[in-house]
């Protein structure tokens, strides 16, 4: 799915309110990392909860990983 520039700005208010740090391991990450991810609980795709911010995670990329699994 591509990502708008709304999804990017979203991604990084997601990232930004977690103060760059993994939600579910605790990492910590520099702010132009590209290690963490605005994982969605319930998927994208779903408009209606597509830029709704209890809809995501910060989470870094094993995290993320593990949690799609």
């Amino acid at each position: 799915m591509k990502r708008s520039l709304a999804d990017q700005l979203f991604s990084r208010y997601i990232r930004v309110r977690a103060k760059y740090s993994c939600q579910r391991c605790g990492k910590q990450y520099a702010p132009d990392s590209s290690g963490l991810h605005c994982a969605h609980i319930f998927t994208r795709a779903k408009k209606t909860l597509r830029w709704d911010p209890s809809n995501a995670l910060c989470l870094c990329y094993p995290c993320h990983r593990a949690a799609d699994q």
